[in-house]
């Protein structure tokens, strides 16, 4: 199956033509963020909901809990809440059937994210 490249993931549906870098934590701790690419690795997805790295202002480091939410390759919405020391708790919701068509679309024009390397 193609992949997207371990630093770059799809964020939003295919009406986005959005994707971030998630080879820096950003405003997250460095536990957190290799938290979420270990998770990725065994826990691979279509795209993801939002970018939890994302700073709003240079600088901005969070050191709380947070949701990071994405959509599988098969189409259901999951998430992860992920602590300031990196422990992962999964989080599986049930999702609309409409929601695996559009993730098998993004998967063909851009792959599966798995943060491991692609083309």
């Amino acid at each position: 199956m193609k992949q997207q490249i371990a630093s770059r993931v799809k964020v939003g549906n295919c009406l986005s033509k959005t994707v971030v870098d998630v080879s820096v934590p950003g405003c997250r701790t460095a536990a957190q963020h290799n938290a979420v690419l270990d998770w990725h690795r065994s826990h691979p997805s279509a795209f993801w909901a939002g970018n939890p790295f994302q700073q709003e202002v240079p600088g901005d480091v969070f050191r709380c809990s947070f949701y990071h939410s994405y959509f599988t390759p098969d189409g259901r919405l999951a998430g992860v809440w992920v602590t300031p020391t990196g422990r992962v708790k999964p989080i599986v919701r049930n999702s609309a059937p409409h929601f695996e068509l559009e993730c098998r679309a993004v998967v063909a024009r851009y792959g599966v994210f798995s943060g491991k390397a692609g083309a």
